[in-house]
């Protein structure tokens, strides 16, 4: 508890926060979906396994005509 309330973004902070290696963030378009479908709501790392391919909505409209 006596770490309680300490500013992690402090540069004298005990504490540090530490990531592995960096990964590219990508955005694209959102799938599964009919309205919106270009807004780039999906993000993922790239090079990622876990992120399933994307195939678009066959009810999206075309490309560039959603909202």
């Amino acid at each position: 508890m006596d770490d309680n309330g300490i500013d992690l973004f402090d540069a004298k902070s005990p504490v540090r926060v530490t990531l592995n290696e960096e990964h590219a963030g990508v955005d694209g378009p959102r799938v599964g979906v009919s309205k919106a479908a270009d807004r780039a709501w999906r993000f993922w790392l790239a090079g990622r396994p876990e992120v399933s391919l994307y195939r678009r909505s066959p009810r999206a409209p075309t490309p560039g005509e959603s909202d």
